[in-house]
């Protein structure tokens, strides 16, 4: 896709310029923050990157919302839907009272009964659909719903996990003081951390003997435009380097040891 969206764009633009370089947001992000590490973004999807110091690139998750996506807006609206209509069906049944979540459903897709949901989904309207986990985060702040508060846990855990998953591919390098790890965190589920932070600290507890241990972490957000990133990438291509002071792009979210 990419090399085919490059040789459309030379072949149309054949004198703006001499090469052209294409990424995902991902690697423009991590390369605003530093020369190699982790991102992880959460907004409407996920997707959790690793670049090591030899430029090879690692994912978990980043998957699509078909396959993927957990710990993402789209993925706790699907996970309030789901769990919802299981219960009614009686097809696992839920130990959080429901009322309120089920209730903000009806009243945000406009149903008259569940058949009615299946449209948003099957026709791919993922960003209407994800704008739902603004009333689940309204239950969680505003009621302190329980449910509401066990869905941002769980997309917390699924964020702290795939970064104890990407971890097994890193190097050494990305590690400091013993197994301690920066992780560059982006998209707007973040604005609701606090939310997300019990599970996130459950999900990078090891789950599997291969796991990596982790003995800290870093989470940060960059404090400028990631197109700063995008200008770094693209000089690199080009075998040139820009002048960059990555601690100054950064600010500290949350830091804690084990």
């Amino acid at each position: 896709m990419q090399k085919e969206m490059i040789r459309l764009m030379m072949e149309r633009y054949p004198t703006d310029s001499e090469e052209i370089n294409m990424s995902t947001d991902t690697f423009g992000a991590l390369a605003t923050s530093a020369k190699y590490g982790i991102v992880v973004i959460s907004g409407t999807g996920h997707n959790t990157m690793l670049i090591n110091p030899n430029g090879e690139s690692h994912n978990c998750g980043g998957w699509g919302h078909i396959l993927a996506d957990e710990g993402s807006a789209y993925w706790i609206a699907w996970k309030s839907v789901k769990t919802c209509m299981d219960h009614d069906d009686r097809l696992e049944l839920s130990e959080y009272d429901l009322s309120y979540v089920k209730q903000k459903i009806w009243e945000y897709f406009k149903l008259s009964s569940w058949f009615d949901v299946q449209p948003y989904f099957y026709k791919m309207e993922k960003s209407f659909v994800a704008r739902f986990t603004l009333e689940v985060l309204k239950g969680a702040r505003e009621k302190r719903d329980q449910f509401c508060l066990h869905l941002f846990y769980l997309a917390g855990w699924y964020l702290g996990r795939s970064i104890v998953g990407i971890c097994a591919k890193a190097d050494p390098a990305l590690f400091y003081n013993g197994k301690c790890i920066q992780v560059l965190a982006v998209g707007s589920i973040f604005k609701s951390f606090d939310l997300l932070k019990q599970g996130f600290l459950e999900g990078l507890k090891p789950k599997y003997p291969s796991d990596v241990t982790l003995t800290g972490i870093r989470l940060v957000q960059l404090t400028v435009d990631s197109s700063i990133g995008a200008a770094l990438l693209g000089a690199k291509h080009v075998k040139r380097e820009l002048p960059i002071e990555y601690e100054k792009n950064v600010d500290v979210l949350f830091e804690t040891q084990f």
